[in-house]
This record gives C-alpha cells, sequence and structure tokens, in this order.
C-alpha cells in the first residue's frame, strides 16, 4: 500500500514554532527522536519522516529500478523531503536534525535548498565517503562477516558479544540475523543484509564534497570517539569548512543519541536558539 507524502510525516511539538525536519538513520524509526520531543517541540515544530514505512530491515536496502538497478532506498529521502517542504512549508526556513545516516540525507537537503536552511545538527557522519578506514566501518564489514552461522543462537550470540563490546552495535547486528523453522544450528542474514556493503558504498549521498560549496547554513557534528563513522582524514578536511562546528564527545559511540541522549538534546536545543528564529515572522 503507498503511504501518501503527509502521512509519511509525524507531527510534534508546537505548531506554531519554527519548523524542524529530524531525520533518522538506517533502520531507524520515528521512535529514535521521542526522548526529545518535549525539550524541542516546546518552541519548535518538528516534523520526523518515517523514511521507510514498514520494516526498514526487509525493504529499507534496495530497491530495484530498471534503469539504474538497485539502489540504497534512503538515498531517495532527500527528494522526498524536499518535496514535502515545497508542497507543505512552501518558503518556510527549515532547521535539520540528522541521526547517523539521516545526517547524511540533512546534508543532501541543506545542499539542494540552501537558501530555505537556517541550520543543522548531525551524529556522527562527515561529508566524506562511509568511511572506509573509520573504527565503526572496519567493524561493520571487516569483523562481522567472519562470522560462524554455523551455530544455534546461543553460541552465535556469545561470539557477537564476545567480538564486539557495545550493546547498541550488538542490537544491530541481532536484528539482521534470524533463524528457519527447524534448522536451529544455523543462522542466515535477512533479506538485503548480503548485498548491503555494496548498495552502501555506491550510493549517492557516500562523496558529499563534490558539492560542498552548496552546504552554507552553520552545521554542528557531534563525532563519537568509540566506533566513529567519520574517518580521521575526513574530519581533519572538514575543518577546512568555516561553517562547521566539529564537536569530539569523549566517550561517546556512533548511536550517540542513545548512548549519551542529554548531550545530543542540549547540543541540538543550542543549535535551534542560536540559529533558528524563535517565532514565526
Amino acid at each position: 500500500m503507498h503511504t501518501r507524502l503527509e502521512d509519511q510525516f509525524h507531527s510534534f511539538g508546537n505548531p506554531n514554532g519554527p519548523l524542524v525536519i529530524c531525520v533518522h538513520g538506517i533502520m531507524g524509526k520515528v521512535e529514535d527522536f521521542r526522548p526529545f520531543i518535549d525539550a524541542w517541540g516546546k518552541d519548535y515544530q518538528l516534523k520526523i519522516p518515517d523514511l521507510i514505512p514498514g520494516n526498514a530491515l526487509k525493504v529499507g536496502y534496495s530497491v530495484a529500478d530498471d534503469e539504474e538497478g538497485e539502489v540504497l532506498k534512503y538515498q531517495l529521502a532527500p527528494a522526498m523531503i524536499i518535496e514535502y517542504l515545497k508542497t507543505f512549508h512552501a518558503g518556510k526556513k527549515v532547521f535539520l536534525v540528522g541521526i547517523s545516516f539521516g545526517g547524511k540525507i540533512c546534508f543532501e537537503v541543506a545542499q539542494k535548498i540552501p537558501h530555505l536552511i537556517s541550520g543543522l545538527c548531525v551524529t556522527d557522519v562527515g561529508l566524506g565517503p562511509l568511511c572506509e578506514k573509520s573504527s565503526l566501518f572496519q567493524l561493520a564489514f571487516g569483523s562481522i562477516p567472519k562470522l560462524n552461522l554455523k551455530q544455534d543462537w546461543a553460541s552465535l550470540r556469545k561470539e557477537i558479544e564476545g567480538m564486539i563490546p557495545d550493546r547498541m552495535l550488538r542490537i544491530l547486528i541481532y536484528n539482521h540475523i534470524e533463524y528457519f523453522e527447524g534448522q536451529p544450528e544455523e543462522g542466515h542474514w535477512k533479506a538485503g543484509s548480503n548485498n548491503f556493503y555494496k548498495l552502501l558504498r555506491n550510493n549517492e549521498l557516500e562523496n558529499q564534497w563534490v558539492n560542498h560549496e552548496a552546504l552554507v547554513a552553520p552545521c554542528k557534528i557531534l563525532k563519537a570517539t568509540i566506533n566513529s563513522a567519520i574517518d580521521d582524514a575526513d574530519f581533519e578536511k572538514m575543518k577546512s569548512k568555516s561553517n562547521l562546528y566539529l564537536d569530539v564527545i569523549q566517550g561517546a559511540n556512533h548511536f550517540l543519541h542513545v548512548h549519551m541522549p542529554q548531550v545530543f538534546l542540549d547540543k541540538t536545543l543550542e543549535m535551534l536558539t542560536t540559529y533558528h528564529q524563535k517565532k514565526e515572522s
């Protein structure tokens, strides 16, 4: 069933306040922003798109296109968000908040409609590729593929726990594995997972330096120090852009919105109150 554009955006907060679009990451959901709604929504109108309605684990990775072949569905999100703004909030200034890959989506929106973006706050992604030399990428596509799936779930879970100390990353991996009925001794990667590396590496949002001059709004980037998705070279390169404010959060992991929610709340609110208008003119 096709979801109407308007229905794909969930509304929270002050309906008369300045507009804020909050974008979840890969396999994320609208509820990822629920801990922040009360604080941000007091003064601001929050619109949170459900980028992949339904089960993101099964349908979020790729979509077949007769001309282009498979693409990462999430790379279609910027055009969807821009169309929503054009249709329902034409001419309004908007602030963008992004979690993980949702930050890459925010960068793309800000590059496409720079005159309408008052600011951004995103967690642990940069403008560069996702990101062969980052610790998160090396773990996700280096260690994890070596898992021995030919064992029961209790044994496999114990192996994953020994390999990955971060709880949120473990849960991410758990959600990719399934066992078929009658086959308790062998796990399988869920549909879409096997091709995820290829799709992630080939998506249009991977390298956003090609259009970096269009990203002119003030942007706060919260960088984790544990399993970060921003490699050192990209971090150093981003320092050259005067509108990027790079904030290294010591002890934080890539899932900063869960690991340090108060930091995410406060840093975003600081950007909102500094760069986004308090009242609609």
